[in-house]
């Protein structure tokens, strides 16, 4: 993990240096030639070209409290499509479902209570709020959550569950309407382990040590950075949706806010992916998804970064290295399943 995360400081530091505070964007390097300072060797640029998808782990390493490790992984796959086609698949998502991604539900913009109608925690996790307090919770919660919780549910009666599920559409929609009228900074901090963490302190620091996007599309970084108080990008779509997840022992809520972006100028396309929650593991996420055309042709080149905790002590090293490897393999069919979604939508008539 040592060398991995020395690679991504030397790329960062690569960037930085090309890429002066307050200078326009850089241009964008040929992918093959990025792909190849990124530490790809030539066989897997030849697997590239047959069609194979290509990864690689940037880091694991403690960087937060609660024992929280960033984790990234990177990598890319050839696709044979036209960014009108990339740019729809966008719109929809379909393009971009995987294994594991069992639910996705839109929403809208501003939330309405229907978005969530369908939203239903897994029993497990109904029956572990029951023993929900600050500092020691099995789903990821603020304060003031826990509070109303142990104040709204009453756990002997027959339709507790219903309760609990009721209570978490509300809390997912008051949370939304809380981002899209004043961003992350307006979310109450996480209370389910023994440190408070902050979900906006996350994102900003995922932000941060993502440099390439500051570096190539330095708007959309700033757009992303600073929602909602930023104008919205001409040329650009954006969408929320929540859904629920299997990458882990347990079901995994998700909401997310995307922003595909097309710069003027370029023929790529830019899709930012921002955690807004997850129930479990994660106390922040973010991705970059790339369509990059190059004259070899067009490529799908994606960078996922996630931040889990309970990931020190003894044996913090290898569940690391475990959940690092994890991760660069869900990357990997992440990338196949895109490919293949994509390629389908070229085919049809």
């Amino acid at each position: 993990m040592r060398d991995a995360r020395s690679l991504t400081l030397a790329l960062a530091a690569m960037l930085a240096a090309s890429f002066p505070p307050g200078a326009a964007a850089a241009t964008r390097p040929a992918v093959r030639d990025f792909l190849r300072r990124a530490g790809f060797t030539l066989d897997q640029l030849a697997a590239l070209d047959r069609g194979q998808a290509i990864t690689r782990r940037l880091g694991a390493e403690v960087v937060a409290p609660n024992e929280t490790a960033e984790f990234a992984a990177f990598g890319a796959v050839r696709v044979d499509m036209p960014r009108e086609l990339f740019a729809e698949a966008v719109r929809s998502i379909e393009g971009f479902r995987y294994e594991g991604m069992q639910r996705v539900t839109m929403i809208g913009n501003p939330p309405q209570p229907s978005d969530f109608a369908a939203l239903s925690l897994p029993p497990e996790d109904v029956k572990d709020l029951r023993d929900c307090r600050p500092g020691a919770c099995a789903l990821k919660l603020a304060g003031p959550n826990l509070a109303e919780l142990k104040a709204r549910i009453d756990w002997k009666a027959r339709d507790h569950a219903e309760q609990v599920n009721r209570f978490a559409r509300e809390q997912l929609l008051a949370a939304m309407r809380l981002y899209v009228g004043e961003g992350t900074a307006a979310f109450k901090p996480l209370e389910d382990k023994s440190s408070s963490i902050s979900i906006d302190q996350q994102l900003r620091e995922l932000l941060g040590n993502t440099p390439e996007l500051l570096a190539y599309y330095p708007e959309l970084h700033e757009y992303v950075l600073e929602y909602p108080r930023r104008p919205r990008l001409a040329r650009s779509q954006e969408l929320f949706y929540w859904s629920l997840n299997e990458f882990g022992l347990k079901p995994t809520l998700t909401v997310t806010h995307v922003v595909g972006y097309a710069p003027e100028g370029s023929e790529d396309v830019v899709v930012v992916w921002k955690q807004l929650y997850a129930s479990h593991y994660f106390n922040g996420g973010l991705a970059v998804t790339t369509y990059a055309r190059d004259p070899e042709g067009a490529y799908v080149v994606h960078l996922d970064r996630v931040r889990a905790d309970g990931l020190g002590g003894m044996f913090g090293g290898v569940k690391r290295s475990k959940i690092a490897g994890a991760a660069e393999k869900t990357l990997r069919k992440f990338l196949e399943a895109t490919r293949a979604n994509l390629q389908a939508r070229v085919r049809r008539p």
